[in-house]
């Protein structure tokens, strides 16, 4: 009888084996040491075929209910965040190449600890550029998130300290400003009382001049009034209108003379009468 031998050299498909398994214990080394959670699913998110054991340490959830539920980790998203997650996720089409942003959202673990996530995705694509995979990533950054609020309210803090101080030195120059202008109507009125309780004779011209030196105070104290409240409106207030800008810069200038005068601080005035009025908020 005739034998016949078939030979195959398999050592370069052998090789390409090896190699494949080598490749696939580095990126499972890697994938399994990093802190951030890495995942591989489908598209259209209806299936995940790779997620890093971060996830268990970071949502403190089984890594086998993604694979039983893909969606399972969007169970510990709090209800305030589901929304916009969601939204992201409709929005991105299936032919999209682009790097998919998460928003940032929370999540609650089993035992009630609530963390902030940083989410992005990325498409795979085979040789002839087809998506057919999704790949993310998935930060836990609460503790980069609580040091940001701390140093916001700290910020507010000392917004609200320099806000004191201010008005606490505008308001001694409010005290100054409107104790003048009160003691002088105090004392023409104290003037005319006396006159009128002790039958001293006072001219027509004389009780007029006294009531007008008394209209023409309260006036002024009126307008340091209006002066402080459109300063503490302007903040709060959208509102644009059209202003003359001398007139605005009186107006801040009064309310700081005071303090300026009494530090020592001479107050010059160079102002364009020539200036157009301006649409802003005063």
């Amino acid at each position: 009888g005739e034998v016949v031998a078939v030979y195959d050299d398999l050592t370069e498909r052998k090789m390409a084996e090896l190699s494949l398994l080598d490749s696939e214990e580095r990126f499972r080394q890697l994938a399994d040491t990093i802190d951030e959670v890495f995942w591989i699913g489908s598209p259209d998110w209806s299936g995940v075929h790779y997620v890093s054991p971060a996830y268990e340490r970071i949502w403190g959830r089984p890594c086998a209910d993604l694979y039983r539920r893909p969606r399972a980790w969007l169970d510990s998203v709090v209800e305030e965040d589901q929304q916009e997650v969601l939204n992201a996720m409709a929005a991105r089409k299936a032919d999209d190449h682009a790097t998919m942003h998460f928003p940032s959202y929370r999540i609650v673990r089993p035992d009630g600890e609530i963390r902030w996530i940083q989410a992005r995705a990325f498409p795979v694509r085979d040789d002839q550029q087809r998506i057919y995979r999704m790949a993310g990533v998935a930060t836990d950054i609460t503790e980069a998130r609580e040091a940001q609020d701390e140093l916001d309210r700290q910020r507010l803090h000392n917004q609200q300290s320099d806000r004191l101080r201010s008005l606490g030195k505008l308001a001694a120059g409010i005290a100054h400003e409107l104790n003048q202008p009160l003691s002088t109507v105090r004392g023409r009125a104290e003037h005319a009382l006396a006159a009128l309780d002790r039958g001293w004779e006072m001219s027509p011209d004389d009780l007029r001049g006294h009531l007008t030196t008394v209209i023409e105070q309260a006036d002024r104290m009126a307008s340091v009034v209006e002066h402080v409240r459109l300063f503490s409106r302007g903040a709060d207030s959208n509102r644009q209108q059209l202003f003359d800008v001398n007139e605005a810069v009186k107006a801040a200038g009064e309310l700081g003379e005071p303090q300026l005068k009494e530090s020592g601080i001479p107050v010059l005035w160079e102002l364009d009468d020539a200036l157009p009025h301006i649409t802003g908020n005063p």
